[in-house]
């Protein structure tokens, strides 16, 4: 028995065995296994069948073929999918996503060796199936749930593999169309995979078809020329990995090369002001003309190369040319290498850094067009220059980044009568504060120190004018920063001290006055005007929030102070004043201030 009996003999024992599973299959738990067997069978029967393994007939007025191999492997298949119908259609969505999904890979199987065989009838037959099961990208999710001897599996079904089955049956529809000269249904299946060929790659006959098929249809040039570019470039990109052993790319380089670009490169001038406003940039007169040149067809593809240069401004398409397309063209080797500078030339005005630019400069002046060079040095100093300013304006943000200065105002005392303002100047994370405030007239009972030291008395309020200025410095630890428009928007606790001084003329009253503590010693009623002076220095801490254009923080801290009286004309420090007001034990002594406010501001820069 010859090696080729021997194949063909264990290829009947699979069928065989498939046929048997069919007829031998009880239905139960374990019917998604045996399934799944069936179809790794299936699959690898399809894998190794030979269209040498088919019988022919005359059939109808057209050979088709019958019997052996063919109608067996058809028939398991068929015969599977009514399996996998009762298995899981009625299993919930899980199940029956599941058997959808096993379903079509099966029909896919099977339409492989449709093709082989050349069976457009079946072909037909088998994409109206796949269809029918599977009719929303939808009906198959990403993650199918399913159970299997009496464990749960999850199958993984990507959105990258949902693209590839789905539109891949719709390519093969389009194909299937096209062949049979339905150009217009052809064009409607396979738009559907052009447009959407960023998620799904678009095979090289798939794409060369509905590009065709546009023409064929009587499209405009504006709607075929850009599926007419991406075709080439697949075939291209197939046709350099080719390896001889399929001819299906070089027949359909042939395809193109002798139906569609000697016709779409008519020597015309209305073709070429077509061409001009539909690619503009000459993008994709360019992506021909590198897909001409992997399909060995360098002459063509200077054709479109040198077209592509009136308006194409891509530095990498130039040095395509000069690289590949220029030797190549052997021909038309100085105008493949003028297109390319024009190229070069066009494209200055988008180069970012020196040495793009002179890397383009090297090319003009290897071939020593003045013109060229002049422009490429004008663009680096334009880059020169450009670099300068954004170095300064780089540092100038950084600046504007790193200061901030806002007036604030206190709001704790604004019922009270005091409008504490302040200057906050930020530099990097340490604050300056300035902060200012005046009284007119006001009152307040324990600001001066709590005068009531008899309890059975009623305190009355002191009534002054006056100022406080203070110095604060605090350092701020950002738990956020940000920036917008170059303007820091941060937010962070502070740790700080601040300093203060203030001067208080309190309201004239009429004090008892002694010259001892005493009190041995009466020296009279004496109406006094009397100043308070107080000394504070505090430590504090607190939390700032700032935004673009507004700040809000607060503080909290306690310090140590001094306080003095003094009135015009008396000497305070060698006498007593036995009035509750002015009592001499509040005054001349330190103190503990507290610290305690909630500001807002207003950032100016």
């Amino acid at each position: 028995m010859s090696a080729s009996q021997t194949l063909r003999t264990a290829l009947n024992l699979g069928f065989m065995s498939i046929l048997y599973l069919l007829s031998v299959y009880t239905y139960g738990q374990s019917c998604i296994d045996d399934l799944g067997e069936s179809a790794r069978r299936l699959h690898a029967s399809t894998e190794a069948y030979s269209p040498a393994d088919v019988s022919w007939d005359y059939v109808d007025d057209e050979y088709v073929p019958v019997g052996g191999n063919y109608d067996s492997l058809i028939s398991a298949g068929m015969s599977l999918i009514d399996r996998i119908s009762s298995c899981t259609d009625n299993g919930g969505s899980g199940l029956a996503a599941f058997g959808i999904y096993k379903k079509v890979h099966v029909l896919l199987d099977l339409y492989s060796v449709a093709q082989k065989t050349g069976d457009d009838d079946m072909q037909g037959r088998l994409l109206d199936k796949m269809e029918y099961f599977y009719r929303n990208r939808t009906d198959i999710p990403e993650n199918i749930p399913h159970s299997s001897g009496g464990s749960n599996y999850t199958v993984k079904f990507t959105s990258a593999d949902q693209a590839e089955l789905w539109y891949g049956i719709k390519e093969r529809r389009g194909k299937w169309l096209y062949s049979a000269r339905r150009y217009k249904e052809a064009v409607s299946s396979l738009k559907n995979c052009y447009e959407n060929r960023n998620s799904y790659k678009m095979g090289s006959d798939g794409s060369l078809m509905y590009a065709h098929a546009l023409i064929r249809n009587g499209e405009s040039r504006g709607t075929y020329f850009p599926p007419l570019a991406y075709s080439i470039t697949r075939l291209g990109d197939d046709y350099m990995n080719w390896n001889g052993k399929d001819s299906t790319i070089y027949n359909n380089r042939k395809f193109v090369l002798n139906n569609i670009l000697n016709y779409e490169y008519a020597t015309t001038a209305a073709r070429k002001y077509d061409n001009n406003a539909i690619d503009p940039d000459g993008k994709y007169r360019a992506e021909i003309a590198r897909g001409l040149y992997y399909l060995d067809d360098a002459a063509l593809s200077g054709r479109f190369a040198r077209e592509a240069a009136d308006s194409s401004r891509d530095a990498e398409f130039a040095y395509f040319i000069l690289e590949k397309i220029a030797i190549k063209d052997a021909y038309n080797s100085s105008a493949d290498e003028k297109a390319a500078l024009q190229i070069l030339n066009n494209a200055l005005p988008r180069m970012q850094n020196i040495p793009e630019v002179q890397k383009a400069r090297a090319s003009f002046v290897t071939a020593g067009n003045s013109m060229y060079t002049a422009n490429a040095d004008r663009r680096i100093a334009e880059i020169e220059e450009a670099q300068r300013l954004a170095a300064k304006r780089e540092r100038m943000l950084a600046y504007r980044r790193s200061i901030s200065v806002t007036p604030t105002i206190e709001l704790i005392g604004l019922p009270l009568g005091h409008a504490l303002m302040g200057l906050r100047i930020r530099k990097g994370k340490v604050l300056n504060e300035l902060n200012f405030d005046y009284v007119y007239n006001g009152k307040t009972r324990y600001r001066f120190g709590g005068y009531r030291d008899k309890p059975a008395k009623v305190s009355s309020p002191f009534r002054y004018t006056g100022f406080s200025v203070g110095y604060g410095l605090s350092y701020l630890i950002p738990s956020n920063t940000r920036y917008r428009k170059g303007r820091s928007i941060m937010n962070g606790a502070t740790v700080g001290f601040d300093l203060r001084y203030s001067q208080w003329n309190l309201e004239a009253r009429s004090v008892n006055r002694y010259s001892d503590a005493e009190m041995t010693q009466y020296l009279g009623n004496t109406a006094v005007n009397p100043v308070t002076r107080r000394f504070e220095l505090a430590v504090r801490t607190g939390y700032l929030f700032q935004t673009r254009w507004v700040s809000f923080d607060y503080y909290l801290g306690i310090g140590i102070g001094y306080r003095t009286l003094s009135d015009k004309g008396t000497d305070y420090r060698n006498e007593y004043w036995t009035d509750d007001h002015y009592h001499s034990g509040r005054f001349n002594k330190l103190y503990a201030p507290f610290r305690f406010g909630i500001r807002l501001g207003f950032n100016i820069l």
